[in-house]
């Protein structure tokens, strides 16, 4: 998974500078995913080996993590880094055409 994600962290940021919008949009991301895991930024700080600061530098879009504290972040909290990056999970174009032709049986439907 870091392999993937760094491949695609480095395009989305270290190819050119990352708009202030991007910055601010995953540092308001990555606090989401703080809180509603219940962490303060003082443990993840800990578990990652950085500084408090570093962390609430990211979470104000003042910085962004490396491509590897970026996969690391996603691990702690139990998502994908693509979420953490664009606000949804990766999908390749396969897997949305695929789905998208999918047809459930009514059977298989949910009931209300």
């Amino acid at each position: 998974m870091a392999i993937s994600c760094a491949i695609l962290y480095k395009k989305t940021v270290n190819e050119g500078p990352m708009e202030e919008g991007q910055k601010e949009l995953l540092g308001v991301r990555l606090k989401e995913a703080r809180k509603r895991d219940k962490m303060s930024q003082g443990y993840v700080s800990e578990v990652l080996q950085v500084t408090r600061q570093c962390v609430s530098a990211w979470e104000t879009g003042a910085s962004c993590p490396s491509a590897v504290q970026l996969a690391q972040l996603a691990m702690l909290y139990c998502t994908c880094a693509h979420t953490l990056l664009f606000g949804r999970p990766f999908q390749s174009p396969e897997v949305a055409s695929f789905l998208a032709g999918l047809q459930i049986s009514p059977e298989l439907s949910i009931k209300e």
